[in-house]
Order: structure tokens, then sequence, then C-alpha cells
């Protein structure tokens, strides 16, 4: 988990500080000043890393709270919205193969076509050609 998490982290803090990256290697000349100046450089940039990485979790909060709140409704844990989402879902899967199945079939009949055809000239028609095929066709 932290091996994923670790690239946004890096990404969203802009890596490290530019100060960082030129003292990679301690110099040879070091005074007083320039130790504590780097000090507390290193210690603001370790607080904008620990800020960058709670606005990330902050972000990652607000992505996975709606997936737990539909995992929680789906494993039955409150049984009136778990019959609810199951029955949705069972009928969507029942009309989605219920529609591929009539696909297949006019496919294997070779009416696809012309039921494309058919549609798409009604779609093509004049509102007032249309109004005419629905009145006759009622």
């Amino acid at each position: 988990m932290v091996a994923i998490l670790l690239p946004v982290i890096s990404w969203r803090s802009g890596g490290p500080p530019p100060s960082a990256r030129d003292s990679l290697y301690v110099a040879d000349e070091d005074d007083k000043g320039n130790i504590v100046e780097r000090t507390q450089r290193a210690v603001a940039g370790a607080a904008q890393v620990q800020q960058n990485i709670l606005q990330i979790t902050d972000v990652l909060t607000g992505i996975v709270v709606p997936v737990e709140k539909v995992k929680f409704a789906l494993t039955g844990e409150d049984p009136f919205t778990s019959a609810v989402f199951s029955g949705l879902v069972m009928i969507i899967s029942v009309m989605a193969g219920i529609s591929l199945q009539l696909l297949i079939l006019f496919a294997d009949w070779g009416l696809l076509r012309p039921i494309v055809w058919l549609l798409g000239g009604c779609l093509l028609m004049p509102q007032s050609c249309r109004q005419v095929l629905l009145n006759v066709s009622l």
C-alpha cells in the first residue's frame, strides 16, 4: 500500500525542496549560521511534506467514503437497503441480458440491419411525418 502511495505523495509534494537538492553532500566549510539555516529549512520542508501528506489523506478519504457506503449497503448489514440494491442490480442485469440476447437473435435471423435502417429512417423524418406514423400505427 505504501509503495502505491509514495509516487502520489512525491508528485503532490513536488519532491524535495531545492535547498535539500543542493545540499546532498556536506561542504568542507560549515559555520554555525549555515547549519542553523539549513536545519530550519529542513524542518520547514518536513512540515510541508507532512502537510502534503495530510492533504492527500483528505483527498483519498473523500474518494473512499462513498465506496465504503456502497460496500456497506451491498454487504447485507442493513437488510432492507441490501435487498433494494440487490433487486436493482438483478433487474438491470436481466434487462441487459435480454437486450443482448435479442440483439444476437436479430443478427442471427438477418433482421438487425433492416431494424437499424427502419429506426434510423424514422428518426431522420420530420416531426410531422413521425406524428402521422404514430397515429397510423396506433
